[in-house]
């Protein structure tokens, strides 16, 4: 239900959904300015509006490197790594593609205090046709210059992937009263088409649940989640009728793709959700699948026995550092909430390049001030628990 003491924080609160309209038109004029002397239109390849590929290729012509990419519109999110080093670096909101394929990706190491971006390093060029990925990386004040070209490619042990987008909006969310809908969500291509089938049924399961107060909603397809929560905004929308307030409603889904390589799929579902109040509530889910079977994959599936008490030993010190407590410190007395005030790691796991990552929710061991943690173990500390011949030793070896 909407509350009316928020009025004036409805256009900051609609967050995900309708700032991405913003960082859109941020990064159109930034390709305008970097690539003006590239107006006029050329005949390269047309890139499809929504994609997600697989790159390899080199920075300098010897630091082999690797990419994740995924467009939305003109929007590019993703990560890259080197090689030799494992550990991705992502892309910041401003990344983005124009319609001749010129592209401008910021490196995102982080942000600051007061919620900025913290950018590193640029990467700037063309696609010069739907597989093929050129320019130049520069440091963040230009005084290094490095030439770029990756090359789309995929091995046996990973997904081709397609990307699907369904939106309902009506009206313009902090101008009037809103409803945003976008659902943004992978498809998997396999040879198998049987665990092809099974993978992209689980995705399709996930993304149609709804919690409402901790209950959950399993709706029959997209459209009838979309008609249930704009119902939802059009009750709200009679009982608080007033030209003085805003009401607003947003439903932002979309899967990040942490993952694809070595036989395992790696899926970050992120849903933000804003129907009036002081803030909107998201949640984040990881959803792990066995490329060979199609089957989800569990903690038990890829450690010994015993794992448990080894793997919270692991996990406490990045949760400690995630949050700059001390080694000794207690968690109860710093705001946290963990049963019998010992830390614990949750199962709500996924894989990057680096290592397993870990992922807790908004009020699961923290008030909602404290923000949700997302730590990493890297697989080489994870070897001693890891069970032999399971998808984790194999990228241990």
């Amino acid at each position: 239900m909407y509350n009316p003491s928020v009025y004036n924080k409805i256009i900051v609160i609609t967050a995900r959904g309708v700032m991405r309209k913003l960082f859109i038109g941020l990064a159109f004029l930034s390709v305008v300015l970097s690539f003006k002397a590239m107006a006029q239109e050329d005949k390269t390849t047309a890139l499809p509006k929504y994609f997600y590929k697989k790159l390899e290729g080199t920075i300098g012509e010897k630091y082999p490197v690797r990419m994740e990419l995924i467009r939305e519109d003109s929007v590019l999110r993703g990560y890259y790594y080197y090689e030799n080093k494992r550990i991705p670096i992502p892309f910041t909101f401003n990344s983005c593609v124009d319609k001749n394929g010129n592209y401008i990706i910021e490196e995102n190491a982080g942000n600051t205090s007061t919620g900025e971006q913290l950018v590193t390093g640029r990467l700037t060029g063309k696609f010069i046709d739907t597989g093929k990925f050129e320019g130049v990386w520069q440091n963040y004040d230009g005084s290094k210059t490095l030439p770029l070209k990756l090359m789309e490619k995929y091995g046996e042990d990973c997904a081709k992937i397609n990307i699907r987008k369904y939106e309902r909006n009506i009206g313009e969310c902090g101008n009037e009263s809103c409803f945003s809908l976008s659902i943004f969500y992978p498809e998997v291509i396999l040879p198998d088409k049987n665990v092809e089938d099974k993978i992209n049924k689980a995705i399709k399961n996930s993304l149609l649940e709804y919690y409402v107060e901790d209950k959950a909603l399993q709706y029959n397809s997209i459209e009838e989640l979309a008609d249930s929560f704009y119902a939802a905004y059009k009750t709200d929308s009679v009982i608080i009728h007033s030209e003085d307030y805003i009401l607003a409603y947003v439903y932002d889904l979309e899967f990040k793709i942490d993952y694809n390589d070595n036989n395992i799929l790696s899926l970050l579902k992120t849903l933000y959700t804003y129907t009036g109040g002081a803030h909107g509530s998201t949640s984040l889910t990881y959803l792990n699948f066995d490329l060979r079977s199609g089957a989800e994959i569990k903690l038990e599936d890829i450690f010994k026995d015993d794992y448990k008490t080894a793997l919270d030993k692991l996990g406490e010190k990045p949760f400690r550092d995630y949050y700059n407590l001390k080694p000794d410190e207690d968690f109860e007395k710093a705001g946290f909430w963990f049963t019998d005030n010992k830390f614990s790691l949750n199962d709500n796991f996924g894989f990057n390049p680096e290592g397993i990552v870990f992922q807790y929710n908004q009020y699961e061991v923290a008030p909602y001030a404290l923000g949700a943690a997302s730590i990493i173990i890297p697989y080489k500390k994870l070897k001693e628990i890891v069970k032999e011949n399971s998808l984790l030793d194999y990228i241990n070896k």
